[in-house]
């Protein structure tokens, strides 16, 4: 079926998101032309006003429900398609972000027939649009390259925070710190160091907190 975007004067701007949710990719089959029963990744085309991260953010919720934080561009493929006269049919310039899984389960749109978790290496023996292997690879690679400094900073995070508490006779102390378990004197204070049991208890990503606040 014809639409606007067929046969088009110029390329139009896409985006897609490789979206990793504990490991596992999420791939969507395409219900219509020209990618029809192809897997691929959520994604359309970028509207008049929109960020990059805000159409990715968009598209992703319209196609699959699903709410992401878009983390770092993963590279790009063009999708150019000839028809029998060997006209352009279509022409996308697609840009693939590396994205993390924030809240939701997939509620599949009109444009898709099925969506699944996969590991990245059971994309072998799917049929899928082309280059989507390589595209996820480098997904993957931007997601633990952001990872990294995040882990670093709170390890070093942790080890700084360091904090003296006051303990008395009831061994009271804030419910935020980990109290360590002694025993004083009955007049006696001691000044005991401890850490912030900092970050696990906040949630694993504040910015997909919020959403996750949002959408509930």
């Amino acid at each position: 079926m014809s639409d606007a975007r067929s046969y088009p004067e110029r390329p139009y701007l896409a985006v897609s998101a490789a979206i990793v949710r504990d490991g596992k990719l999420l791939v969507v089959r395409r219900a219509r032309a020209p990618a029809h029963g192809l897997f691929s990744l959520p994604g359309g085309v970028v509207e008049v006003g929109e960020t990059l991260a805000q159409a990715v953010t968009r598209e992703v919720r319209e196609e699959t429900g699903l709410a992401i934080e878009p983390v770092a561009l993963a590279g790009f493929r063009e999708a150019i398609v000839r028809d029998a006269q060997n006209r352009v049919e279509r022409h996308f310039i697609i840009l693939c972000f590396a994205a993390r899984w924030c809240a939701g389960e997939p509620v599949l749109n009109e444009e898709l027939d099925e969506a699944r978790w996969v590991d990245p290496a059971e994309l072998a023996s799917l049929p899928t649009t082309a280059g989507l292997a390589e595209i996820v690879a480098a997904a993957f690679d931007r997601l633990r390259a952001t990872d990294e400094p995040r882990l670093g900073r709170r390890e070093a995070g942790n080890s700084a925070c360091l904090v003296s508490v006051a303990l008395r006779r009831d061994n009271a102390a804030p419910s935020r710190l980990a109290a360590p378990r002694i025993h004083v004197g009955a007049d006696t204070q001691f000044h005991v160091a401890t850490r912030l049991a900092r970050g696990r208890d906040r949630g694993s990503d504040r910015a997909c907190g919020r959403r996750r606040d949002r959408a509930r």
